[in-house]
């Protein structure tokens, strides 16, 4: 590009501004700020650095507008705040919050007193006064009311793969999370939706809707393993293990694993086994009682596993004395796993 012609917009650029400035318009910084021709701001208003104005932007009293925004042909109301967000044909009415990264668009009105939190998307909807969607959200074709709150991960489901539907909020609904609004609908005023629920009839006043499947919970169902996903990082034979002493930093790290995900009568049967497989013995009297003690706090508080625990430990002679075998030991456990199947 023709360098006089840069620095024929720069001049144009920097001349806006300071007729902004003059207009009684605060610019934290310059860098990066484009404004329209057609863009008009309100006196108080505080614009930072990254910001662009796009086509007719009508900018209210007292807004601050921080950095990294876009705004396309759009209409802000007095003390407005937006961060990091993009509003595209779209009026946001005063005091209402936007951002950081909302995206408000095709012809969406906000009105005054709002909350349009983070990663929330509003399009082609009306908000009405004071109704809050903090995060996460999807408003499509809506229609909303007042004081309605729209909680984290609600999607207003508008496209049925040919044609888009409408949705219709009266005022207080209470919308929990994770809920899905399935076009066309209406839901009337004082409505609460429990989270996760997916709503696919029209809910009368003041009621209370709840769509959920109830928890079926099958205990000692789960093959899954933390200590399995560690096997690919160590690999050892047996004769390595044999060759290295055991250390009371292995018997900590065993507790702290095994007690959290089985339980202390588990972890008598691995050490048994253990001990049968490798013919190593075992001797705790060889460390203080106060190793003793900090071991205990590895280990759920229930007096009777650790009773269970501490007593076979006792009478089973453990050495210990190498820091190099806690991962050792721990490889050894899960090559072990399949065999104890039947004990475990």
């Amino acid at each position: 590009m023709d360098i006089n012609k840069l620095c024929s917009q720069e001049e144009n650029r920097l001349e806006i501004i300071q007729k902004h400035k003059e207009n009684g318009v605060v610019f934290k910084s310059t860098e990066g700020v484009f404004i329209s021709a057609e863009t008009t701001i309100g006196a108080g208003s505080v614009i930072d650095c990254n910001n662009i104005f796009n086509g007719k932007c009508v900018i209210g009293k007292d807004v601050t507008i921080n950095d990294g925004n876009t705004l396309t042909d759009c209409t802000l109301g007095n003390n407005v705040t937006i961060t990091k967000s993009i509003v595209n044909n779209a009026v946001i009415k005063q005091n209402t919050t936007v951002g950081p990264w909302a995206h408000v668009h095709t012809g969406s009105v906000v009105e005054r007193d709002c909350r349009i939190g983070n990663f929330v998307e509003i399009k082609n909807s009306n908000i009405g006064i004071n109704t809050k969607m903090a995060h996460l959200a999807y408003i499509g074709d809506s229609d909303i009311g007042a004081k309605c709150n729209i909680g984290c991960g609600v999607i207003f489901v508008n496209y049925d793969g040919k044609n888009k539907h409408r949705s219709v909020i009266g005022n207080s609904v209470f919308v929990g999370s994770n809920s899905n609004i399935i076009a066309p609908i209406k839901i009337e005023d004082n409505s609460f939706i429990a989270a996760g629920t997916t709503v696919t009839i029209d809910l009368p006043k003041n009621c209370m809707c709840i769509g959920r499947n109830r928890e079926v919970v099958k205990e000692n169902r789960s093959k899954y393993r933390m200590c399995d996903y560690d096997k690919k990082y160590f690999e050892i034979e047996k004769d390595e293990l044999l060759a290295s002493p055991i250390t009371y930093d292995i018997l900590q790290r065993i507790v702290d694993r095994y007690i959290r995900k089985y339980s202390s009568e588990s972890l008598l049967k691995y050490l048994t086994f253990f001990e049968k497989t490798t013919s190593i013995k075992m001797d705790i009297n060889t460390y203080e009682i106060e190793k003793i003690s900090e071991m205990r706090n590895h280990i759920i508080h229930d007096n009777v596993k650790y009773s269970l625990l501490y007593s076979h430990i006792k009478s089973q002679k453990i050495l210990l004395n190498s820091q190099d075998m806690i991962d050792c030991i721990n490889v050894l456990f899960i090559n072990l796993s399949s065999n104890l199947k039947g004990i475990v």
